[in-house]
């Protein structure tokens, strides 16, 4: 009985040695006691979960443990300030997504002409300050962001849903861009072709006019009168003096047709334009076919 006593005492500072050496050890070493661990915590799990339900019933935790009624009243102000700005938030790019939808529908309806163009075709919103309202053929300005700058040139030419020209580019600032409607008496005439709505023999060309800006949103121009023109006949572009790809563009409907005294075989038709510029609240500025020219550089 001794003995055995004697030979316990002894393992015992063997035992302690081994096991500070086996705390000392890097803790992959002892990967073999993960297993063992959860071996041992299987069965005392149940019943700690049962304790911690039991201790969230008795003593429930409280958010607001610590704070007084002032701290609680502003937390509250704050979340619902936050929440009211996510909520603006959202709505501003849900607008702006929905604008971005729309724009993206005009550029996919272009002509694959227009796609080819040395400069692609961009959208710029018109902005409300630079328009008048009570004036059919004010200029319109358009925001200028500096990183499409160098985008935008004198004569780019302006439309609206990709089939009406409403005007021209005809002036560039730091930050804003001048378009100048189509029926300013500065734009100067325009060639077009009328198209009648009524079926004509497809080897008869169709009638070219002369249009000249009157200086109140409309076009005049005469017409010969055995063409038989008619109210709501279409006129569209075809002037050289304009981009290839802005040709057969729409220019407005025909107003009023009369048959003039001192020319009797001639008609003068008024041409309303469908949109007006200053009506619009945005247009769609497309490229010109060429770069500009640098011949006139001076050379060196």
């Amino acid at each position: 009985m001794f003995r055995a006593t004697e030979r316990i005492s002894r393992v015992y500072p063997v035992v302690l040695l081994l096991t500070v050496v086996a705390s000392l050890l890097p803790t992959g070493w002892l990967y073999w006691t993960r297993d063992l661990s959860d071996v041992i915590r299987l069965p005392i799990t149940p019943v700690a979960h049962a304790g911690n339900r039991l201790a969230g019933i008795l003593r429930p935790v409280d958010a607001t443990d610590g704070l007084n009624t002032e701290d609680l009243r502003g937390r509250l102000e704050l979340l619902e300030t936050d929440r009211d700005r996510y909520e603006r938030l959202y709505r501003a790019q849900r607008l702006r997504s929905q604008e971005l939808a729309s724009q993206l529908r005009l550029l996919q309806n272009l002509p694959e002409s227009v796609l080819r163009a040395p400069r692609p075709p961009m959208i710029l919103a018109s902005d409300v300050t630079g328009r008048n309202p009570r004036d059919v053929i004010s200029a319109v300005e358009l925001d200028l962001v500096p990183e499409i700058a160098e985008r935008v040139l004198e004569g780019d030419v302006a439309t609206w849903k990709h089939q009406y020209l409403v005007g021209r580019v005809v002036r560039i600032s730091p930050f804003r861009v001048t378009v100048l409607p189509v029926t300013h008496p500065d734009t100067g005439p325009v060639q077009a072709v009328l198209v009648h709505n009524r079926n004509q023999d497809l080897s008869t060309p169709p009638p070219r006019l002369l249009l000249k800006p009157v200086g109140d949103g409309t076009f005049a121009g005469e017409v010969n009168h055995r063409h038989g023109t008619a109210v709501g006949d279409e006129v569209v572009l075809a002037d050289s003096g304009w981009p290839a790809w802005a040709q057969a563009l729409e220019l407005g409907r025909v107003e009023s047709v009369r048959q003039l005294d001192e020319a009797p075989l001639r008609d003068l038709i008024i041409i309303r334009p469908k949109y007006q510029l200053f009506e619009l609240p945005h247009v769609m500025l497309l490229a010109r076919d060429e770069e500009p020219s640098t011949s006139g550089a001076v050379q060196p």
